[in-house]
């Protein structure tokens, strides 16, 4: 497989010869074009490399599916660093177990999953950093020290980053916890390349072309 064909590489290259393309859409009216999206990707890039994220290290991410949830994602993609997502529907023991086992030191997630984050007990020792794009209002107490960053001071000094080489095939571009399963859930470990033959795969794209949208 060429390195051009992953995701990361694919929106660059897009993003360079179809700027202006629409990429992604939501049902609530926001969008983004190919350039919008691979600027955005590398602010996120640079953002997180600016609070210490750098390659190999595990980030959480507890978003709802959204173009802010795909830029959190690449965006670790570029410094080489790993996405562990999370079921938004996670809290407890669970989620606990799963934010421990990572040993993951940030999480990206929403304000509407905070009240999950607040009740863990006891609270995992990895974590340190909250990221929380949405929140507007002054960061809600937490039964523990930990940062928490707004969008706006994430970013605050972010730019699309121009130096970085991004992932090779062999990379791992997400761990996903297994939910039907026996025991504690697992980390599969899914490289780019396979994450590459899972979305190429006909019964997911058949006889798609470049006019066709995906739902």
């Amino acid at each position: 497989l060429e390195q051009s064909i992953i995701l990361p590489h694919l929106l660059a290259e897009r993003a360079d010869g179809d700027p202006e393309r629409l990429f992604l859409e939501e049902v609530d009216g926001r969008s983004a074009t190919y350039s919008q999206l691979h600027d955005e990707v590398l602010t996120w890039a640079d953002g997180y490399r600016r609070i210490g994220v750098s390659e190999g290290d595990n980030v959480l991410v507890m978003l709802p599916t959204s173009i802010e949830a795909t830029s959190a994602w690449l965006g670790l993609s570029w410094l080489r660093a790993i996405e562990v997502p999370v079921n938004t529907g996670y809290r407890g023991e669970m989620l606990r177990y799963l934010i421990e086992h990572s040993k993951a030191k940030t999480m990206v997630l929403s304000t509407d999953y905070l009240p999950q984050i607040a009740e863990l007990h006891p609270f995992p020792s990895t974590l340190s950093t909250l990221i929380v794009p949405d929140l507007t209002e002054p960061a809600p107490e937490l039964p523990y020290q930990i940062q928490i960053l707004s969008r706006e001071e994430f970013l605050s000094d972010a730019q699309p980053c121009t130096d970085l080489l991004g992932p090779a095939i062999s990379d791992i571009a997400t761990i996903m916890y297994t939910s039907v399963t026996t025991g504690p859930s697992k980390g599969v470990m899914m490289p780019w390349g396979q994450m590459y033959r899972t979305a190429s795969a006909d019964i997911f794209i058949g006889d798609f072309t470049p006019e066709d949208a995906y739902y």
